[in-house]
């Protein structure tokens, strides 16, 4: 009988710039309880262990195939957010004033059998 393959998480060093913008990501291992205390390394929901900033200046000092590389994640993240503010925040702001009638519906409903049982 094969065995059950382990699904272990996955943990990353990340390289981002101040706006919060992710210019790299290198998988890594989990680091050892020993290595969390020494370090004082504190691992994220997104399994991140090590979070380095990238000064906005330091891109300048790049190769110009770094450059490239990091200016193609830039700009697949601009997209990515100009998508969801266009697409998804819209949708969102609706179903947010539908659950907002509901709630004064039932509020009403509530009032209304509350009158009647005194």
């Amino acid at each position: 009988m094969a065995r059950k393959p382990r699904h272990r998480p996955v943990h990353y060093t990340m390289v981002a710039f101040p706006g919060g913008a992710v210019a790299t990501c290198t998988p890594r291992r989990k680091p050892s309880p020993k290595q969390i205390k020494a370090n004082g390394l504190q691992i994220d929901v997104d399994y991140v262990c090590n979070e380095y900033l990238l000064a906005p200046d330091e891109f300048d000092e790049m190769s110009q195939r770094a450059r490239g590389k990091i200016s193609d994640i830039l700009a697949n993240r601009m997209n990515t957010r100009r998508a969801i503010r266009d697409l998804v925040l819209p949708v969102l702001s609706e179903i947010q004033s539908s659950i907002q009638q509901i709630n004064n519906r039932l509020n009403e409903i509530e009032r209304s059998l509350k009158s009647s049982a005194d």
